[in-house]
């Protein structure tokens, strides 16, 4: 009993942090030599993207990689507790393994963004685009187990869809970061 509102205290703080960080109402105008406005438009879903960096225009792109990560981390772990809660429930019997599919998948982002925040931190900045690209699909494998996608709970297709925005971020910081 302790562990299940342990677990669902997580889960709401988890969340709650993650919907404070993408819902936060701020400009983000710039000027154009901005890096933030180099690397949005380039990403998945700019929106989100601004959104979670948009307020750090004079870091650097190192620096702007380690903050892209942390929500890419916090969202692999709530889409892996998300699918995780479905299964424990069992609304939905016939999706079991599914649902075990893509909490591995999510499992592995997170360590594939692990990666990318070791190769950044041992600047090794050449393997960061394999490492990052690594994350970015493997964030997106959840959505292949669902045929038709309609099948996919709601949730499940939320968590991926964050997900992979979340790692788009971090995959055009990662191939600045290469490049430079």
């Amino acid at each position: 009993m302790v562990f299940s509102c342990l677990k669902n205290c997580s889960i709401i703080f988890v969340s709650l942090s993650l919907f404070l960080l993408i819902n936060t109402n701020e400009s983000f105008q710039g000027n154009e030599n901005d890096l933030v406005n180099e690397i949005c438009p380039k990403t998945r879903n700019p929106t989100f993207c601004y959104q979670n960096i948009g307020r750090l225009r004079n870091e650097s792109l190192p620096e702007l990689c380690k903050a892209a990560l942390v929500p890419a981390q916090l969202l692999a772990e709530l889409a892996a507790d998300q699918a995780r809660e479905l299964l424990i429930q069992g609304r939905f019997p016939a999706l079991n393994d599914k649902f075990k599919s893509c909490i591995g998948s999510y499992r592995q982002t997170n360590l594939d963004l692990f990666a990318v925040m070791g190769a950044l931190n041992a600047g090794k900045y050449q393997s960061l685009p394999a490492e990052a690209s690594a994350a970015f699909a493997e964030s997106g494998a959840c959505d292949k187990q669902f045929q038709p996608p309609s099948s996919e709970p709601a949730q499940v297709k939320k968590g991926t869809k964050d997900l992979l925005d979340g790692c788009s971020v971090v995959l055009v910081i990662s191939q600045l970061l290469a490049g430079r």
